[in-house]
């Protein structure tokens, strides 16, 4: 166990060099929170640990290591791998003088300036004041353990509730994809359709936090603008606000009917129609997994519905990027 202030400052010292990104929306991996946060939290429990064995204060349940834990250090320690595998000791149950020793009066708030490092560390910042009246009632004269102790636990439950307040989300690994990710669906489409690029990157962001009807909502944006592109080129005027799928499939089904195709046709009128017939049937597809008569979402979309539509908006810009 460490025993002094010293032993515990020499660790603080070794910061990790890793710096976050300023842009918070960013995906950071296990690895990244370990490394900027992991050996922080050690450090403020352990000196939170000492604080309390100090004065006799038993640790709160929010500070105790759980069995599993517990056991992996014990093997560590039996493996000599580490040496700071010793666990809390209660305090004596034999009452404490209600004073404090001169040593005392030097470790607890050297103890303290390091928990007030720690809690910077970890953007836990509206302690310091708090950490400071204590350092100066320690080194009062008239000092009291029982007081000092008050001190000590208000600062352990201020920690504890500001950390509470931090909140991550997580994304899982087959998710990652979605997030963050300027061309969902292609650099091609993310070029050619440059207007709603953003509203593809959102639709993305939504799936990947688990918004499916957000997700899908950002995406009706995406085919409102690419439909009526689509419909230009086929010099066929498509209202999106107004027109039933129904409508607009006739109208694009039918357009695609005329063009030049056959056996009197040339091969590149043939292979022209083509790729219109196959753009015109993943919009019937899209049509479908819609799950609405008119284009716009239904009112929820589950996990899969949004993923089928996320999938079918895809493929259906994949067929007409180099139409329109």
């Amino acid at each position: 166990m460490i025993d002094r202030a010293v032993g515990l400052e020499q660790e603080t010292d070794c910061q990790s060099c890793y710096t976050p990104s300023s842009d918070s929306r960013r995906l950071w991996s296990l690895w990244d929170m370990l490394a900027q946060y992991a050996w922080e939290f050690f450090i403020l429990s352990r000196l939170l640990e000492k604080l309390h064995a100090e004065l006799g204060v038993p640790l709160p349940k929010a500070l105790e290591q759980p069995t599993g834990s517990v056991n992996a250090l014990r093997a560590l320690q039996g493996l000599g791998s580490l040496g700071l595998a010793a666990q809390y000791t209660p305090p004596l149950t034999a009452p404490l003088p209600d004073t404090l020793t001169e040593d005392q009066r030097q470790r607890i708030p050297s103890l303290l300036e390091l928990l007030k490092g720690c809690c910077k560390q970890i953007d836990v910042v509206g302690i310091g004041n708090e950490i400071d009246r204590a350092i100066k009632y320690v080194n009062a004269a008239y000092a009291t353990r029982e007081r000092a102790q008050f001190h000590i636990e208000h600062i352990t439950d201020r920690i504890i509730d500001e950390v509470r307040e931090q909140s991550f989300l997580h994304v899982k690994k087959d998710r990652k994809h979605y997030y963050m990710n300027p061309s969902l669906f292609g650099e091609d489409i993310d070029r050619k359709f440059s207007k709603v690029a953003e509203d593809i990157g959102n639709a993305g962001n939504c799936f990947a936090l688990r918004q499916y009807t957000a997700s899908v909502f950002h995406i009706m944006r995406v085919m409102e603008y690419c439909v009526q592109r689509f419909g230009k080129k086929l010099h066929i005027p498509i209202d999106v606000k107004n027109e039933t799928w129904y409508q607009i499939m006739d109208q694009v089904n039918s357009s695609v009917k005329r063009l030049p195709g056959g056996k009197n046709a040339t091969a590149s009128q043939n292979k022209r129609k083509e790729r219109y017939a196959m753009a015109a049937g993943r919009l019937d597809h899209v049509r479908i997994v819609w799950r609405n008569p008119v284009m716009h979402p239904k009112d929820t979309y589950d996990e899969n519905q949004a993923l089928e539509v996320l999938d079918g908006v895809g493929k259906y810009l994949e067929s007409i990027v180099k139409l329109v």
